[in-house]
């Protein structure tokens, strides 16, 4: 799985659900260890032999070791993106929050400058 795609305030991010972040990392190492194939795997193998299944619990260790890596690079991404929709969101709010505060301030100005001045004489 491709790390996320970054988001802005208005488009939050999705994140997946554990079988799909885990299937969609797997599925480039040892499509076997998907989620939908490893319940099949002892009647797949059903007449394996003793070296066979050795070599292939080998392969599956080292498939997982790959799969540790991969998902500690998309961990990266999503927090690296993370922290960019953070920015986004706290500086468009800090945007609408400028711009609130001017328009009230010009209704203050414009209130001011249409009052009556009351003279004391």
């Amino acid at each position: 799985m491709d790390t996320p795609t970054t988001a802005t305030a208005s488009t939050p991010l999705v994140f997946p659900t554990g079988t799909e972040l885990y299937d969609s990392l797997m599925k480039s190492i040892e499509p076997e260890l998907l989620s939908a194939n490893v319940k099949h795997l002892d009647d797949a193998y059903m007449n394996e032999s003793e070296e066979d299944r050795k070599k292939r619990y080998e392969r599956y260790t080292q498939a997982y070791a790959n799969y540790d890596k991969a998902y500690a690079a998309w961990e990266a991404g999503m927090q690296k993106n993370v922290q960019q929709y953070r920015k986004h969101a706290f500086r468009s709010a800090e945007a609408k929050s400028r711009i609130e505060e001017a328009a009230a301030l010009k209704k203050i100005e414009e209130a001011i400058e249409v009052a009556p001045v009351n003279s004391a004489h």
